[in-house]
């Protein structure tokens, strides 16, 4: 899933992360509803329908943003991609790496990223679709969980472990990406992620 590759100057070296991989979710808006019919219904109607569908399901996450939230989101996501987000637990917790990928943002365990992170298995798949941003002020926003191991609930609370960071703490983001000698990750990770969401 991640590809990690160098690039190396005479003057600086930098480290640039990358995900490869099939991308496990619907591409387009129409594969999930009828796009033409959504068209018609007022942003509250659209988002209470899109929740209303994502609710009956087991492993999928429903949730809208304004299309200033999502371009905010887009930018922050373009300078500073990853970060690190902990899974709490009773039998032992365990952090969640993200990257954004212009409308997507995927999510792995780090620990798989640290093994091999061409191989790293992508755990939760944010879509992002912009196809309403211009007429009714709303992005629709889908987030796949991909494999057992992650409970829906705690892909709903890394969801908002998400939108929070790269909209309310983009300074966290940045560091983490831009300046990670000022960065201080155990600090970040024994923080109280829930109540952020």
């Amino acid at each position: 899933m991640f590809a990690l590759t160098r690039s190396t100057t005479r003057t600086t070296r930098r480290l640039c992360r990358h995900f490869s991989f099939s991308y496990p979710a619907p591409r387009t808006l129409d594969e999930v509803v009828k796009l033409d019919l959504l068209k018609d219904e007022s942003p509250a109607r659209i988002n209470e329908i899109w929740q209303e569908y994502h609710d009956s399901k087991e492993d999928v996450i429903g949730a809208s943003w304004t299309t200033n939230d999502y371009e905010s989101f887009l930018k922050t996501g373009k300078s500073a991609s990853m970060f690190v987000f902990p899974v709490e637990r009773s039998d032992g917790n365990f952090v969640m790496l993200s990257q954004v990928q212009e409308k997507h943002c995927i999510l792995t365990m780090l620990d798989e990223y640290r093994l091999n992170p061409a191989n790293a298995q992508p755990w939760l798949a944010l879509t992002f679709y912009d196809d309403l941003a211009e007429d009714k002020d709303v992005v629709l926003v889908r987030g796949d969980v991909l494999i057992p191991q992650l409970t829906l609930e705690e892909g709903k609370r890394l969801w908002g472990n998400v939108r929070h960071f790269y909209l309310n703490e983009t300074d966290q983001v940045d560091k983490f990406n831009n300046d990670p000698n000022e960065f201080n990750i155990d600090s970040h990770l024994a923080r109280n992620f829930e109540e952020l969401v």
